[in-house]
Order: C-alpha cells, then sequence, then structure tokens
C-alpha cells in the first residue's frame, strides 16, 4: 500500500500504475484457466472510476488522490492481485514499479541519511526532465 503512496509525487503516476496493474488482473481474470467473473467484474468497477480519475489527474492536476487515496489504491491493487489467479506472480506482475521505487527510496534514504530530496522522481529532475515526461516514462 506504501509503495503506490511512495510513487505518488507527480501528477497522474499513482493513478496511472493502478490503472495499468488493474488491468493486467481484468485482462488476466477473464482467462479460461482463472476463470474469475467477479474479480473481473471488481476490476472493471475500479477501471472506470481510475480513468474518470485520471482525465483529472494529470498534469496541471484539477485533483488529487492526496494520502488517503493513493493508500486506497495500494489497497485495491494488492487485494485484487492476490484474489486474481497466480497469487504471488501476478502480484509481482501489477506491483513491479512501486517495489522498486520503494526499494530505491529506501536505499536511497538509508545511503544519504534520510534526504528527502534524493527520491529518483528529484533525481530525474536534475538531469533536466519535465514532470510529464517523468509520468509517461514511469507508467509501462
Amino acid at each position: 500500500m506504501n509503495a503506490i503512496n511512495w510513487v505518488d509525487g507527480l501528477d497522474g503516476v499513482a493513478g496511472g500504475i493502478t490503472f495499468i496493474g488493474v488491468l493486467s488482473v481484468f485482462f488476466l481474470s477473464q482467462r479460461e484457466n482463472v476463470n474469475q467473473p467477479p474479480i473481473t467484474i471488481i476490476s472493471a468497477i475500479l477501471l472506470g472510476s481510475l480513468a474518470a480519475f485520471l482525465i483529472f489527474n494529470f498534469h496541471s492536476a484539477k485533483i488529487m488522490a492526496g494520502t488517503s487515496g493513493s493508500m486506497f489504491m495500494g489497497f485495491i491493487l494488492a487485494i485484487l492481485a492476490i484474489f486474481a489467479g497466480a497469487k504471488i506472480a501476478t502480484t509481482f506482475l501489477v506491483l513491479t514499479i512501486p517495489i522498486i521505487d520503494a526499494l530505491w527510496v529506501i536505499g536511497q534514504r538509508f545511503q544519504f541519511f534520510l534526504q528527502i530530496s534524493d527520491i529518483c522522481i528529484f533525481d530525474y529532475w536534475k538531469l533536466g526532465g519535465r514532470k510529464s515526461k517523468y509520468v509517461f516514462f514511469i507508467m509501462p
């Protein structure tokens, strides 16, 4: 849950990553060998709400999820990944980017004695990157 909260440093990143993760759970739950219609329905509802949220949350955001919203996105994504088909593999497939970013943040904080400006988003900005390019780079 907190990995999605840590990723939520720019407009649209947490919602976009959650959208992609729920989309993969949606397609996985429709496969014949998995066949979980309740997970498909919950994923479709969540995809619709995330699509509506992302319209207003991209760069120059008019609304934002905040801590509780990003925690909810991480919670529902983790629960769907656990309940869908191949438990561990699905969870790692869906949560790859947030887990990598969380490990990056933990490593940077241990290395630089808890300096908050050394999160990977700020490393990208130091190289001269733009916010909108980073959002589309981190979302596969």
